[in-house]
């Protein structure tokens, strides 16, 4: 190198080639962590990114069931008024593998979601588990109880989404149903938030 401002061009250089190696390094990761397959003694019974939802927010009933989180939650009583596809979500991000969001939503105090799975024989499997990916954070429900809510469900902020926020691998057999079954989420939110995100799996363990 000739010139100190060669040297500066050079080193300029370099840190923009490690810091693009790293970003994408980043990336193949966090796809492998969405993407990475299944073992074989489990099977997707819900899979991310499905259709069939219906959903709610902006309302007094609704900002209260979400505050509250109950323990048991009447599915039928809950009138959701919006059908969508998952991933949910809205807001700007810097990520590297931006928020794939099928179905945009609004500022709220929190979202309602609501969708119907089928096990045809529960008794084939161990136990089932849940894989979620929530901003700012998420309760889940099967069949009207609670089976899992996220530590950050009523903090002011919770947490960005990623794949996964929360897993849960050890929910009973006796809580699925031969034939259909109600999944609700509770998504917490404020109005003043930036962004929200909602997504996940559910699994059967053999």
């Amino acid at each position: 190198l000739n010139t100190k401002e060669d040297a500066q061009i050079a080193t300029k250089t370099q840190v923009s080639r490690t810091s693009q190696k790293a970003k994408t390094m980043s990336l193949i990761n966090l796809r492998r962590k969405v993407e990475s397959p299944l073992s074989s003694n489990q099977e997707v019974i819900l899979d991310r990114r499905s259709s069939g939802w219906e959903y709610a927010f902006n309302s007094p009933l609704i900002d209260d069931i979400v505050w509250q989180v109950p323990q048991n939650l009447d599915a039928d009583k809950l009138e959701l008024s919006h059908k969508g596809t998952a991933p949910f979500g809205f807001g700007s991000s810097r990520r590297l593998l931006p928020a794939p969001v099928k179905t945009y939503l609004k500022p709220s105090e929190g979202v309602i979601f609501k969708r119907y799975f089928y096990v045809e024989k529960p008794e084939d499997f161990k136990s089932f588990g849940i894989k979620v990916a929530s901003d700012n954070a998420a309760a889940i429900y099967i069949n009207g109880k609670l089976i899992d809510e996220d530590p950050m469900m009523k903090m002011k902020d919770g947490h960005g989404f990623e794949y996964w926020n929360r897993e849960k691998d050890d929910i009973p057999t006796r809580m699925v149903r031969k034939g259909r079954n109600t999944l609700v989420v509770l998504l917490g939110s404020e109005k003043e938030s930036t962004g929200a995100y909602m997504d996940l799996m559910i699994i059967g363990n053999k």
